[in-house]
């Protein structure tokens, strides 16, 4: 048969070498293509070539370049297989970006939240604590101001005291005195006492020997 043959290509190497090369085509250029007529003789000028090759060249020919065809299909798929996976995962990751991004501002939006309730918190508790420092030196004054109160009245009820127990004992002193003359006078009216009732016991018993006589 006759048949028209374009000049052999060598095969993209670098477009066939890995998988994950997907950014040319590796389809390779068209090999062969059939013309009429197809058998010889070939001397008419609307045919092409005027040449005719030989049936086992042609077969062999027509190998290589199914061969060559296959070839490129199948990486042709595997870079479609690859590209639909990279697409996928890279749908995945997009949705788990923006996952990550929304969960990112809600966290975002919790600090800042939790950032105001802070300072709220730190602002509430110093002002708490300026009043208490104001009441405690206030307390501290006035603690101070009874505590002069209390000094003065106790020292005070001190020389009160020493004056009562002066006065106190001075009274004692005049009492003990006036005490010990009345004893004085007791125990001298006594001896009177006993002195006149010993004259009367004499009395009484002259008077008895008298009138026995």
């Amino acid at each position: 048969g006759g048949a028209r043959m374009d000049p052999p290509a060598a095969p993209d190497q670098d477009a066939c070498a890995a998988d994950d090369d997907d950014d040319a085509d590796v389809a390779a250029s068209p090999r062969m293509q059939q013309v009429l007529p197809i058998s010889p003789p070939l001397h008419s000028r609307r045919a092409g070539l005027q040449e005719a090759r030989h049936p086992k060249w042609l077969f062999r020919k027509m190998l290589q370049d199914e061969d060559a065809d296959d070839e490129w299909r199948f990486r042709r798929d595997r870079a479609t297989a690859a590209l639909a996976r990279m697409q996928q995962l890279a749908s995945g990751l997009r949705a788990r970006a923006a996952a990550a991004e929304r969960d990112v501002e809600k966290a975002e939006a919790l600090v800042a939240d939790s950032l105001v309730d802070i300072k709220w918190a730190v602002a509430n508790r110093e002002r708490r604590c300026d009043i208490s420092a104001e009441e405690y030196k206030a307390r501290c004054r006035e603690a101070e101001v009874r505590l002069a109160e209390v000094e003065t009245e106790c020292a005070q009820r001190v020389k009160d005291a020493q004056a009562l127990f002066d006065q106190e004992r001075a009274h004692t002193s005049a009492v003990e005195a006036v005490l010990a003359n009345e004893r004085r006078r007791a125990d001298a009216a006594a001896a009177h006492v006993e002195e006149a009732a010993a004259e009367s016991r004499r009395l009484i018993e002259a008077r008895g020997a008298r009138a026995e006589e």
